[in-house]
Parts: structure tokens; C-alpha cells; sequence
């Protein structure tokens, strides 16, 4: 039984740049934190992945409100990619969105610590307010403040 989605993973070429702006900008409660190395079933972690091989992985997991995100670091093998370069209607993952009140403050408060948005916060109806943005990554986050509270879109 499927009971929710638990987490996205972020991997990135900065570890200790995008732990630290999820952590100390967006807020998220790190709970737990490894790094894959030497004495560790490496081969597991490659059969897991499907990455084969021994992967060399730092990973931490953050409690951002009701769900995690895993910022992640492959060592060996390197990752590559820009998510900068990546756009909205790009195929596959492409965004993920942050529950938020006072959506313009979050805005301000996110801007400062780093956060770039494709421009003010839009009212597509009377229901919602959102916005996009990249993290420093370039990873697009949509911030969304649901305006009605009986919405069957609101989070428990």
C-alpha cells in the first residue's frame, strides 16, 4: 500500500552550499545525514541505484513541514548536468512545490537568502497564489499559498 510520497532528492555538485541554504534559509531540520565510504557495502548502494559499480555518496535528509528533501553528492561517479539550463515543459521531474503562507514575505525572505523567482508572486485565481523559483542549484521550486482553507488541495 502506497501511503504518500516521502521525499525529493536534489543531487548536486555543492553539497555544503545546498544543505546549507535548504537548511539555514529555507528551514528544513536536518535528521539525518551519511556519508557513503570505506566499510560500506558500496556494491549494495550500486545495485540499489542501478548506478552498478561502488558509488561514493554524501547524502542529508531534511523534515521540510509534512515531507523530506534529500540533497545528495556522488562523489564516484560524478554527476553532471545544469539544472539551470532546464526548463518548466523539459520531460521529467521538473519541479517541486513548497505549501507557504504569506507567499510575498516568503518571497522576500528566500530572494535573500538566494533564491531567484521568475518574477512577482501571480494570482492564476481566487484559490491560490504561486510563483516559481530556482534554488542555487537552479533546481525550479514552486512557492503556492492556497487562499481557501476547505481546499481539497490544502495539506492536513
Amino acid at each position: 500500500m502506497i501511503r504518500g510520497i516521502h521525499h525529493v532528492a536534489l543531487l548536486t555538485g555543492d553539497f555544503d552550499r545546498l544543505l546549507a541554504f535548504y537548511r539555514d534559509v529555507v528551514g528544513g531540520e536536518l535528521v539525518h545525514a551519511r556519508e557513503w565510504g570505506e566499510g560500506d557495502d558500496l556494491a549494495l548502494l550500486g545495485r540499489v541505484t542501478g548506478i552498478g559499480g561502488e558509488p561514493r555518496l554524501r547524502s542529508a535528509i531534511l523534515r521540510v513541514g509534512n515531507a523530506f528533501v534529500e540533497i545528495q553528492h556522488y562523489r564516484v561517479p560524478a554527476g553532471d548536468g545544469d539544472p539551470s539550463a532546464y526548463v518548466a515543459q523539459d520531460f521529467g521531474i521538473r519541479h517541486f512545490a513548497l505549501d507557504v503562507t504569506e507567499i510575498e514575505a516568503e518571497v522576500d525572505r528566500l530572494a535573500a537568502g538566494g533564491m531567484h523567482f521568475a518574477g512577482p508572486v501571480q494570482q492564476p485565481s481566487s484559490r491560490i497564489k504561486s510563483i516559481y523559483g530556482r534554488d542555487p542549484d537552479g533546481n525550479i521550486v514552486e512557492l503556492q499559498e492556497l487562499l481557501v482553507p476547505d481546499s481539497p488541495l490544502a495539506i492536513a
